[in-house]
């Protein structure tokens, strides 16, 4: 059993006893090349059921969901099979989510104590490949970011697709052997990546020809030749009210059911402290009385914007803040906006429908915050 999902730390390929050792249950040998397919557009699809169905097993455990791998990279020939990502508080801790995963049918095949705590899992009724990693792991931003930089540079993309299809077509004991036989060309690719961040604006119509772009539910809105698409910065105020265990909540008045992380698009001339002041103050329109940022969560998306019917290359920074105010949990106020604002329970997070993009930053974030550090802030 593989744990091929792009990209892997470089490390010596790994031995047929250490294949072994890592794997639960048999380990199936191959009789010839690796089978490889072109692009479906159906993968997204594919990786949205599965994470729904993780999500709703795991609830606040999942920290974090995304598609990875060649399947999640328009245009790129891939194995039909569909890496996920999950990021959990500690993935050593098996006792933690593994019960809950088993009960929904997923099955752990891979446990690496000395490679990241690595842990990967199959599928009840789909091909697909979880791999779990804990909060911080270094692996997860570079497996992020090769996939985004694959997604929005065709030279790179085209590299690797010709590399993986002469090495597919060589025979391999184990899928793990063509996995590590990638390595030197997945981390040229890196390095390239590493030295020309992706979210610069004037890459944005390069992006948008790959970039998978969501609404703020998490459906896929796939843009036309008569869309606007347009680079777009913002930045969200992630507020916890620590001694309420609660965190702010606006919505807009196009979503009333659709909560969100107060904060907007940073405009021209404008520092990311004055844009999130500005946006707290028109969002929620109490007092921004708080210590930080204490820490920050980016990425960079591609967002539809249903009530201005435009598609954005989102670069969005969350930021943790204390908040030192007193927080009354369920209570509601219309914003300037004509929206709505409020304080939720943290432990209701998991029951709410909230935007898809920002739900992405809020357990990395809670799960790095130190209650003890914030009330001695």
């Amino acid at each position: 059993m593989s744990k091929d999902t792009e990209p892997v730390a470089n490390r010596p390929p790994l031995t047929e006893q250490q294949i072994r050792s890592h794997t639960i249950g048999g380990l199936n040998s191959l009789s010839g090349g690796i089978r490889l397919v072109d692009y479906d557009p159906l993968w997204p699809e594919l990786f949205e059921r599965e994470a729904d169905r993780i999500r709703a097993a795991l609830g606040h455990r999942a920290l974090l969901l995304e598609h990875t791998g060649s399947t999640s990279v328009p245009g790129l020939v891939a194995k039909p099979i569909v890496d996920m990502l999950l990021v959990v508080t500690d993935s050593s801790a098996e006792e933690l989510y593994v019960p809950f995963l088993h009960s929904a049918g997923y099955a752990l095949k891979i446990r690496e104590m000395n490679w990241h705590q690595h842990r990967m899992f199959k599928g009840p009724d789909a091909d697909i490949n979880l791999h779990v990693f804990s909060a911080g792991c270094p692996e997860i931003d570079r497996m992020l970011l090769f996939r985004d930089w694959l997604r929005s540079h065709a030279d790179d993309r085209e590299l690797y697709a010709r590399t993986k299809l002469a090495l597919a077509r060589q025979e391999w004991r184990h899928t793990q052997n063509y996995a590590d036989a990638k390595t030197s060309v997945v981390e040229e690719i890196l390095a390239r990546a590493a030295r020309s961040p992706m979210n610069e604006p004037s890459m944005a119509l390069e992006k948008s020809q790959t970039i998978i772009f969501y609404d703020r539910r998490g459906g896929i809105v796939t843009p036309d030749a008569r869309s606007i698409i347009k680079p777009r910065r913002g930045v969200f105020a992630l507020a916890v009210a620590v001694y309420e265990n609660a965190i702010m909540l606006s919505a807009e008045a196009c979503a009333p059911d659709v909560p969100e992380l107060p904060g907007g698009g940073v405009e021209d001339g404008e520092t990311l402290d004055q844009a999130v002041e500005r946006e707290w103050a028109e969002e929620v329109g109490i007092a921004f009385s708080v210590t930080g940022p204490l820490q920050q969560f980016q990425h960079v998306r591609g967002f539809y914007c249903d009530n201005r019917n435009e598609f954005w290359i989102y670069d969005q920074t969350f930021r943790l803040y204390h908040f030192h105010g007193q927080a009354e949990i369920g209570r509601k106020w219309l914003n300037a906006e004509g929206g709505t604002a409020g304080w939720e329970a943290i432990a209701a997070l998991p029951t709410l429908s909230i935007n898809r993009a920002h739900w992405c930053a809020i357990p990395p974030l809670l799960a790095g915050l130190a209650q003890d550090d914030c009330r001695n802030a």
